[in-house]
């Protein structure tokens, strides 16, 4: 017969997996603060002969999807995190 697994002990996988997922969320969220500060080419010195004088560099739903995705993985992680300290206890 084999042994049975204590259902207390958590894989490897869960030690890592919450610090990476804050990892993760913290570096979209500094790419969106990024994208937001500096979003490309910016302002023309001389207009184009379409008479745009801004690009913004990136779509303009990029910044949010970006922000939006990196706030929900940072929070996620942190709850995660917090949650795993607190059934330690």
């Amino acid at each position: 017969m084999g042994d049975v697994p204590d259902p207390t002990d958590r894989p490897a996988r869960a030690r890592w997996l919450a610090p990476a997922v804050v990892v993760l969320g913290a570096l979209l969220v500094a790419l969106g603060v990024w994208l937001l500060v500096d979003p490309g080419p910016g302002w023309t010195a001389v207009a184009p002969a379409s008479g745009a004088t801004y690009d913004p560099g990136v779509a303009p739903g990029t910044v949010a999807v970006v922000l939006t995705s990196g706030a929900v993985l940072l929070v996620a992680g942190v709850v995660a995190q917090v949650g795993r300290r607190r059934r330690r206890r």
